[in-house]
C-alpha cells in the first residue's frame, strides 16, 4: 500500500527531526564555551540542510549545561579531593587496529573500570545524571543498537573512548573537525600529540584528563581504570606527565586492513556528526599522514616506558585467539591473577561477541590506495612483520629512514 504525499511529508519530517537530534550525539555535552568557540573557529559554516541539527545542538548543549552546574556545584570539591591508587591502563593503537575489542576484553574484569558512553559524552554532568538519563536515552536508541561505521554492539553503557569527554571538557581534541569536515584539519595537527601545544592547552589538557578519571574513581569506586582513544597513542610523554606508572598496551594490525577501515570510519563519523555534506577531498592523505605522525610519536617515546609496563601485540594474535592475549597482558603488565573465573568470564564475553557479530569488516581497496599505502607506509609494514602487496618504490629515493630501530612485539606462546 503506497504512502499518500501527507504520510511520506510527516515521515520526512520526522526523519529529519530524528536525524538532528542524532546529529547532535557527540556534541550536546560540552560546555557552552566549547561548542560556541568550535563554531566561531569554522566561522559558523554550516550548511543549510544542517541548521536544524545545529540549533538542536545548541538547545541541548545548555539544557545539559544545567546538569553539569549541578554536578560542579555537589561533586567538584570531592572530585578533587579523590585519589587514583592503581595507576591506568591506556589501550593504545590506530583506529580499526582492535582496540575496541581489546578494551572490551579488559574491562571484564570486576577490579577494572572504565568510562561508558554516557560518561565520555556528558563528562561534566555524569555524576548528578546519569542514573536517570541512562535508561532514557537506551530506550531512545535504534533497536538494533550498534555502531553506524561496523555494526559493533552500543549502548550508553558500552565502553567508550574518553577523547569524547576530553573535548566536551574544553581540551584541544583532533575529533573537533569532525563537525566540519571540509574545513582545513591542519588547524587541530598539534592536539594530535600535545607535544607543541602552547603550554596552557598542555595543562588544560592534563587537568581535563585528572579531573575526569577522578570523577570516575568517585563514581565507580577505586579500580583500576582501562582507558581507549587512539590519540593517546601519540601522548605516551604527556601521559606519563600525569600518570607515572601509567600501564600501556599497543596494538598494531595490517596497514592495508586499517587504512581502508578507517576511511569508511572517517566518512560515516563526518556524515551522521558533521555539519556539512563532507567532500572527501585530501581524505586519504590525511589518514596516510596521521598514521605515520601516530606511530612516529609512539615510537619515539616508547624507551620512556619500562619493559613491565608496555605490551605490544597484533590484532591477527588477538583475534585468533583473545583469552590467551589478555591472560599474557596481565601477565607482562602485572596486572592481577588472571584466574580461571575470569578466563571464563572473558571466555563467554568472547563467545556472544561472536555470536552478535554481524559480519563485515572488509572495505574496497582500490589498485591506487594499496599503491599508495605500499608507497608512504613500506616502512611502516616492513618495521611491524607485515608483508607489502608488492615491490612498489618507496615515494622517493631520499626518503627519510623511521626515526626508530628493530620493533619489539611480544609474541604470543
Amino acid at each position: 500500500m503506497k504512502e499518500t504525499a501527507q504520510e511520506m511529508k510527516k515521515n520526512t519530517e520526522e526523519d529529519e527531526a530524528k536525524n538532528a537530534y542524532r546529529r547532535s550525539g557527540i556534541w550536546a555535552g560540552a560546555r557552552p564555551g566549547v561548542w560556541w568557540s568550535l563554531l566561531w573557529r569554522h566561522g559558523f559554516a554550516i550548511e543549510p540542510r544542517y541548521v536544524p541539527s545545529a540549533l538542536s545542538t545548541t538547545l541541548q548543549v545548555y539544557i545539559r549545561a544545567f546538569f553539569a552546574m549541578l554536578a560542579a556545584l555537589r561533586f567538584k570539591n570531592k572530585v578533587e579531593a579523590t585519589e587514583i591508587i592503581q595507576p591506568p591502563l591506556f589501550v593504545l593503537g590506530h583506529w580499526r587496529s582492535g582496540t575496541t575489542y581489546m578494551h572490551e576484553l579488559l574491562t571484564q574484569d570486576e577490579n577494572h573500570t572504565f568510562s561508558n558512553t554516557f560518561e565520555c559524552v556528558f563528562p561534566n554532568q555524569f555524576l548528578s545524571s546519569e542514573k536517570l538519563m541512562v535508561p532514557l536515552i537506551n530506550r531512545m536508541l535504534p533497536i538494533d543498537r550498534v555502531r553506524p561505521m561496523d555494526d559493533m554492539p552500543l549502548d550508553m553503557e558500552s565502553p567508550q573512548e574518553d577523547e569524547f569527554a576530553l573535548y566536551a571538557m574544553g581540551a584541544p581534541s583532533p575529533y573537533l573537525h569532525t563537525a566540519f569536515p571540509n574545513q582545513p584539519a591542519g588547524v587541530y595537527d598539534q592536539s594530535l600529540d600535545l607535544i607543541n601545544l602552547p603550554e596552557k592547552q598542555r595543562k588544560k589538557w592534563k587537568d581535563s584528563l585528572l579531573y575526569f578519571y577522578k570523577s570516575l574513581i568517585l563514581y565507580k569506586g577505586q579500580k583500576r581504570i582501562v582507558s581507549k582513544s587512539p590519540p593517546h597513542t601519540a601522548r605516551i610523554k604527556t601521559i606519563l606527565e600525569v600518570f607515572p606508572d601509567a600501564r600501556f598496551v599497543f596494538i598494531v594490525r595490517d596497514p592495508y586492513r586499517v587504512i581502508p577501515s578507517t576511511l569508511n570510519l572517517l566518512k560515516t563519523l563526518y556524515e551522521v556528526f558533521g555539519f556539512q555534506t563532507p567532500s572527501g577531498a585530501y581524505l586519504e592523505e590525511e589518514i596516510i599522514t596521521t598514521y605515520c605522525r601516530l606511530h612516529d610519536a609512539f615510537e619515539e617515546a616508547r624507551p620512556l616506558v619500562p619493559e613491565n609496563r608496555l605490551h605490544v601485540v597484533r590484532y591477527e594474535d588477538i583475534a585468533a585467539n583473545p583469552v590467551e592475549m589478555v591472560a599474557q597482558t596481565y601477565a607482562k603488565l602485572e596486572l592481577g591473577t588472571f584466574d580461571d573465573a575470569l578466563r571464563s568470564k572473558v571466555q563467554a564475553f568472547v563467545d556472544e561477541r561472536n555470536k552478535d557479530r554481524k559480519g563485515g569488516g572488509k572495505y574496497p581497496m582500490p589498485p591506487e590506495l594499496e599503491a599508495k599505502i605500499t608507497r608512504r607506509l613500506r616502512h611502516y609494514i616492513e618495521y611491524y612483520g607485515y608483508e607489502p602487496k608488492s615491490s612498489l618504490p618507496l615515494i622517493s629515493s631520499n626518503e627519510t629512514p623511521l626515526p626508530f630501530a628493530e620493533p619489539t612485539i611480544d609474541s604470543p606462546s
